[in-house]
């Protein structure tokens, strides 16, 4: 710790080293199926226009017909089983919801692990028709109850869920796990700080940064002008050394960085008819509680009164069972998604309210 010094690095390593040492074993273990499985694996593959999709069809033992779901990624370089944090969260999801008696696809976005097609430029509205034609391929199989068939979006996943839902309103159900409900100029802040205090840095610090986060998204939001832009940036960023203010001023101006705040979720998630289950975790650190209070007023704006929307105690983004919400607690967990989770999910799958 000596060789890092003083500041917000020291604050990491001594939060990071009394976690360690005080942590509790709070998770369910190791998760990742092992056979022999208690369910059927079905290769399975689809077409949507002029894109080859092929994925996983987990099938309950039994007779059926089945309840089913489809699972909805989020952004990134996910195949269907998507790893992340040494976690393949939708081989876990899928296993532990056919044990349930839910049968499960997940599948290769396109561009992606066998399925063909660009990833590059895909728009929402392209996964969402994926995901539909997913549906279609669920409806044709007897072993599937053709009455009983939704969705499940994690992440930004639950973007092109929500279109999807849209798109076909005969789906039974609509599962969101920590979607975003808000445009992320009103969170940056304050998940940048909540992030921040966690990590372990000064709070008198943090709040500091805090403000310069808000002033900098207004200032992104306002200005339209590129060169006004700028400047007011210098403004808001003097005092910090000159090679950082200008890496800064370059992120904080790129269209990407704007694009990225204006982003806004909420129409996706309002005028939805099909009875949606959205699950926020406690210790989700990039969703702010208001958040929750968000995305109940985007289902309810619509009049889906057969919607619940759920705060999870004790869990992160990924629905796994966590101390702080640090990133770094995925990849120590066993455990990959919260058994309180999934039983609250295969729920309302197996009885959703009535449509």
């Amino acid at each position: 710790m000596l060789q890092h010094g003083e500041g917000p690095a020291m604050g990491a390593l001594i939060h990071s080293f009394v976690y360690t040492r005080n942590a509790q074993r709070v998770d369910a273990g190791r998760q990742d199926p092992r056979e022999p499985f208690p369910y059927r694996s079905d290769e399975v593959s689809f077409e949507n226009a002029a894109v080859h999709l092929q994925g996983t069809l987990t099938i309950p033992s039994g007779s059926g017909p089945f309840p089913a779901v489809v699972l909805i990624p989020p952004a990134g370089p996910f195949n269907r089983d998507v790893l992340l944090l040494n976690h393949r969260i939708f081989l876990v999801i899928a296993a532990e919801l056919s044990k349930k008696g839910i049968a499960v696809l997940r599948y290769d976005p396109r561009g992606r692990g066998k399925s063909t097609g660009t990833a590059a430029g895909a728009s929402r509205s392209d996964l969402a028709s994926d995901a539909n034609a997913a549906v279609r391929l669920l409806r044709s199989r007897a072993e599937i109850d053709a009455k009983r068939i939704g969705v499940l979006g994690l992440g930004d996943g639950s973007r092109p869920a929500a279109i999807a839902a849209k798109n076909d309103p005969a789906l039974t159900f609509l599962v969101l796990l920590s979607p975003p409900s808000l445009p992320a100029s009103e969170t940056f802040a304050d998940r940048n700080l909540r992030n921040a205090k966690v990590s372990g840095r000064n709070y008198e610090e943090a709040e500091q940064q805090a403000v310069l986060d808000r002033k900098t998204v207004a200032a992104v939001i306002q200005q339209t002008d590129s060169a006004s832009l700028h400047e007011k940036l210098k403004t808001i960023l003097a005092g910090m050394p000159a090679e950082e203010m200008e890496s800064r001023i370059k992120q904080f101006s790129s269209p990407a960085f704007r694009q990225m705040l204006t982003d806004d979720p909420r129409p996706e998630f309002r005028g939805l008819s099909s009875p949606v289950l959205a699950l926020f975790g406690e210790n989700d650190l990039n969703s702010p509680p208001q958040s929750i209070a968000a995305m109940r007023e985007n289902l309810m704006s619509g009049g889906n009164a057969r919607s619940e929307v759920r705060l999870i105690p004790g869990v992160n983004f990924m629905m796994q069972s966590s101390d702080t919400g640090l990133g770094r607690e995925g990849n120590w967990a066993e455990e990959t998604i919260s058994p309180v989770v999934l039983d609250q999910v295969a729920a309302w799958i197996m009885a959703p309210p009535v449509k």
